[in-house]
């Protein structure tokens, strides 16, 4: 995922393991994870949807 802005629509291009997130779900970035020593690659908070309702709130990596 290339750097998106807070509140932008993405699409997400890989499934997340071990949560309802698959390659194709729409979402919005709600915040930005910045790097540290746990994680570290910079990272996004995503609210995905499906049909219209909250799927899940996803804590991702850029890559």
């Amino acid at each position: 995922m290339a750097t998106v802005d807070l509140f932008q629509w993405i699409v997400v291009d890989q499934d997340v393991p071990n949560i309802l997130v698959k390659a194709g779900d729409r979402g919005i970035v709600v915040d930005c994870l910045p790097s540290n020593e746990t994680q570290p690659e910079l990272g996004y908070v995503l609210e995905v949807f499906k049909d219209g309702e909250t799927l899940d709130v996803a804590s991702v990596p850029v890559s």
